[in-house]
């Protein structure tokens, strides 16, 4: 070790932190040339530069470090509030790193070698910090999103007119998602009011007996179930994939059926949503059970050891006037009878199950598969599902395909990656790529003959490069498709070019509005980002207004003609 003239060792301390600010001096010096070029800010190349020289003064032990330093944060400071106000997680990302080495520079093993001992070098820097601390802490009382509303008066009785919302059930079932295919989660039930709902007492418990902690499990392993009820009985799905089927007057089990869904999943989420249920019709009720199939030999499975339900149920139906179908986690659809939970080997050619991963590219067991359940209508099956996230830019597609509801048969196919074409692929031939995909729940309409589909994005979520003119108009959107072909009738986006994950994330709600005197039907969608779009359902225009905030955007170099693409543009977040 070296010796100073006053016999001390060369101290390590300022040596070390002088290392870090040159090496993050380096890294921001030359992204900010690199972005100044392109037309961007200038702080960043400033910023470096800033960390070079306090690097270079820590080095010759200069107590002028802490000099630049403190005016380097308090124009972080300065420029974070220019640009996004007291918004504290924006803040953070602009400035938590250099609070923390600013917090460093002051410890006594850095002040102490640069004549420090009586404080006064350190004093801008300390003073620089608790105004950093101060900034932080208005900005965690400070919500400059925040929209003030007022709520409404007491409600007023609904008009006795309004049309009843369709399908018509009984007022105390519950057969869908949303209750209907309307999504409109409303109950016509009135036993329970304010005056009474005090006095409300637990009336049954029941526990699955599914708990997460399984090996393989995901992070994400939860309980979303909605229950349908149908007739006195309730019947849910838990994560790990068993429907049950309950008493709902006393909560006793009356049946339960395990899928025994294949291993080694690539998982990121388990969970089931919820059960579709198709109510027998005039027809089914009077068919005679056809006779019974031949025992299922499927053709082979994109996916390997793919269970097939007939095969491994302890219960088999050939005939199912009502059924149940239950979306898998290793990317089956699978028909259930109601009665018992046997399998309806009527569907899906005597094997019960639609195979999902039928003409899927990029076959990963787990990473395509249906969390939601899927809609159901008097002829149809439609069935969306959840893509593997941000893990690469080869996953399997978001294509939405409609199958025969009695027998499980492709009818069509709309993938957001090729819109057009909905004919059911030829075999050997693929979807789409990565295309967007739903994961959520959808809405109906047989009336209009629509289907409402609410979109994610291409995955990775956070990489928008390299998307097709077909991708950006769809990514973040609702899609009104025919239900006889599959086609786009009309599609709405609420976040162009989506590079922050704003997958549309609930089902529309489907209801009437009275407008200037007329009835219009109206879907209602929720966002992410807690905004509620008002459309006409039948034409996907704007009920109430909508405006459109173009984003700042950075101009091309004056040598570069400017980029048309639809996947350069600039991103547009649409606010109602």
């Amino acid at each position: 070790m070296q010796r100073d003239r006053q016999g001390r060792g060369r101290p390590f301390a300022p040596m070390a932190m002088g290392i870090l600010l040159l090496l993050m001096g380096l890294a921001l010096a030359g992204g900010g040339v690199w972005l100044i070029a392109l037309g961007g800010s200038w702080y960043y190349a400033v910023a470096g530069a800033a960390l070079l020289l306090a690097a270079f003064l820590l080095f010759r032990r200069n107590p002028a470090a802490h000099w630049v330093y403190a005016l380097l944060l308090l124009g972080t400071l300065a420029w974070s509030l220019w640009e996004v106000g007291f918004d504290w997680w924006p803040l953070a990302a602009r400035g938590a790193v250099f609070v923390v080495v600013g917090l460093l520079l002051l410890l006594p093993w850095v002040t102490r070698p640069l004549g420090g001992r009586s404080g006064a070098t350190s004093l801008p820097l300390a003073a620089a910090l608790a105004v950093a601390v101060v900034v932080a802490a208005v900005s965690w009382f400070t919500d400059p999103h925040r929209i003030e509303g007022t709520a409404p008066g007491p409600r007023a009785e609904a008009p006795a007119n309004l049309p009843a919302p369709a399908p018509d059930i009984p007022p105390g079932e519950w057969h869908a998602y949303g209750r209907t295919g309307y999504g409109q989660r409303y109950s016509p039930l009135d036993q329970i009011t304010p005056a009474n709902v005090s006095q409300l007492q637990e009336a049954w418990t029941y526990h699955t007996g599914d708990l997460r902690g399984r090996p393989g499990d995901p992070e994400e392993t939860t309980f979303q179930v909605t229950p349908l009820k149908i007739g006195n009985r309730l019947f849910i799905c838990t994560p790990h994939q068993l429907v049950i089927a309950l008493d709902a007057t006393t909560g006793g089990e009356i049946w339960r059926y395990d899928p025994e869904i294949r291993g080694d999943l690539a998982l990121q989420h388990l969970t089931c949503r919820g059960l579709s249920y198709h109510p027998a019709s005039e027809e089914t009720a009077a068919a005679p059970a056809p006779a019974s199939p031949a025992p299922a030999e499927p053709e082979d499975s994109p996916v390997p050891d793919m269970p097939v339900a007939a095969n491994t149920a302890p219960e088999t139906a050939d005939n199912c006037p009502a059924r149940l179908f239950m979306p898998t986690a290793d990317g089956r659809l699978i028909a259930l009878n109601p009665e018992d939970g046997a399998i309806c080997t009527a569907f899906g050619g005597g094997t019960g199950q639609i195979d999902l991963w039928r003409n899927m590219p990029n076959v990963k067991p787990g990473s395509y598969y249906s969390t939601s359940p899927v809609v159901v209508t008097r002829d149809l099956i439609i069935v969306g599902g959840t893509v593997l996230d941000n893990v690469s830019v080869n996953e399997a597609s978001g294509v939405i395909r409609a199958f025969d509801v009695n027998t499980g048969d492709l009818v069509w196919a709309w993938d957001s990656g090729d819109p057009d074409d909905t004919a059911p692929p030829p075999p050997g031939e693929t979807y789409t790529p990565s295309s967007p995909n739903s994961w959520s729940i959808s809405a109906v309409d047989e009336g209009l003959g629509l289907v409402y589909i609410p979109m994610g994005n291409q995955p990775p979520d956070q990489w928008g490069g390299n998307r097709s003119p077909a991708v950006e108009r769809f990514s973040s959107s609702v899609v009104a498709l025919d239900l006889a072909t599959g086609q786009v009738r009309w599609n709405f986006q609420t976040v162009h070019h989506d590079l922050w994950d704003y997958d549309v994330p609930s089902q529309p709600s489907l209801i009437d509005l009275t407008v200037n005197g007329q009835t219009v039907p109206a879907l209602v969608q929720p966002t992410k980002q807690g905004e509620l779009f008002v459309l006409d359902r039948r034409t996907g225009e704007p009920v109430l207004p909508v405006t459109e905030q173009p984003a700042p955007r950075v101009p091309p170099r004056a040598t570069t003609p400017p980029r048309r693409s639809p996947s350069r543009r600039s991103p547009t977040i649409r606010r109602r």
